[in-house]
């Protein structure tokens, strides 16, 4: 092949490269924020079983911000609720403590013996909340996670006809750790810098 005619069909080559970029139109990439949602469903629709949805990803992700929009847009998509404080004003909520009325894990294992903590769930319910959204699910205590899924299924399950309360939790297990029971060692709390001490256990 002559040296002519080589530089002829690199031309040519060049040429479609410099068309190709010119007319392809960058790549568009779509993303799903839609959230699941059981409007208008029963329990009994469900198979029976209290819907739960849990939201993770790394901090700056959206999670937040996702389900801020969601339940903004959508008033009954959610009682907005977070583990402290800080997290709840971000979020535009209440505490979860506030919301279901407890302080500690014994007052709320209390309130769910003595029926308090169903008649919340229940009031929630009735005022057609769909989920119970907790943020920083990561510091929220495994026995408090019980005690409402206990509470949940309970409300539920006793009117199968109705729409369903779910728990959807938003959590981010690198970043804050569990509030966990206080240690205690001889029958008294152990005490580290004037601060009771507390187990680290995940739920998960």
């Amino acid at each position: 092949m002559s040296d002519q005619m080589s530089d002829q069909i690199k031309a040519e080559i060049e040429e479609g490269r410099g068309k190709e970029e010119i007319s392809s139109p960058p790549p568009t990439f779509y993303f799903d924020h839609s959230l699941p949602d059981h409007k208008g469903r029963s329990l009994e629709d469900m198979d029976g079983v209290t819907p739960t949805c849990f939201i993770t990803g790394q901090a700056g992700t959206g999670k937040t911000s996702m389900v801020r929009q969601v339940a903004l847009d959508d008033s009954l998509f959610g009682i907005v609720t977070a583990t402290t404080g800080v997290a709840a004003v971000n979020l535009g909520g209440i505490t979860l403590h506030s919301a279901l009325g407890f302080s500690t894990v014994e007052v709320l294992r209390d309130n769910y013996i003595a029926g308090y903590l169903g008649m919340k769930l229940r009031e929630l319910q009735k005022a057609g909340y769909r989920w119970l959204i907790v943020d920083e699910g990561s510091m929220l205590n495994k026995k408090v996670l019980d005690y409402i899924m206990l509470g949940l299924r309970q409300i539920n399950e006793n009117h199968p006809d109705e729409q369903p309360l779910g728990l959807m939790i938003i959590a981010d297990f690198g970043q804050l750790p569990p509030i966990g029971d206080v240690m205690y060692k001889d029958g008294k709390p152990i005490i580290v810098r004037g601060r009771e001490q507390k187990e680290r256990d995940f739920w998960l």
